[in-house]
């Protein structure tokens, strides 16, 4: 535990000292901060740095066990319409509960909020039930990229202009 909590740490550094000194080098040039406010940010950059690896080690250990049961037991099951009812609602409930998404929605003035989530959750919802087929029926992965693919391409000469960069940032935000 100690030594995943040391590598969760080391990866919290670096990804975390970068933009801190990206915020100083611009507090301390171009925007001035004052003393108080950088002391502050470098406080706050600490216990970030400390917290962030606490937290991902105790969701892991949490959600690892968990996953780990749920899906020994779907796929125990063997009952293909449950399993793919099962992982529709994971990818549609995950994406829904996506805080980026909805940030990316507010930003949207000619869309409702909520159809604009709940159509993105529905695609990654789809999505993840043709994994979950690829998986079980061993189709290769080029094979489901290519066809997927042609559909998305396909769609961007239909789609009003305005809608491509956010369908494509929507993709984006929601995959990480």
């Amino acid at each position: 535990m100690a030594k995943n909590i040391l590598s969760k740490l080391k990866e919290s550094v670096i990804s975390i000292i970068p933009i801190v000194l990206i915020v100083l080098i611009l507090g301390l040039t171009i925007s001035p901060l004052s003393s108080y406010d950088i002391i502050k940010f470098l406080i706050s950059a600490l216990l970030l740095i400390i917290g962030m690896p606490l937290f991902t080690v105790g969701a892991e250990s949490a959600m690892h066990t968990m996953g780990s049961s749920i899906g020994s037991n779907l796929s125990k099951s063997r009952k293909l319409a449950t399993l793919l009812v099962f992982s529709f609602l994971l990818g549609l409930v995950i994406t829904i509960a996506e805080p980026d998404l909805s940030v990316l929605a507010e930003q949207i003035a000619s869309i409702n909020k909520w159809l604009f989530i709940f159509i993105v959750a529905l695609g990654v919802g789809i999505f993840l039930m043709l994994a979950v087929l690829r998986i079980i029926f061993q189709i290769k992965i080029k094979t489901v990229l290519i066809i997927s693919y042609l559909i998305v391409f396909a769609l961007m000469f239909i789609v009003p202009s305005g809608y491509l960069p956010i369908s494509i940032d929507s993709g984006a935000i929601t995959t990480g």
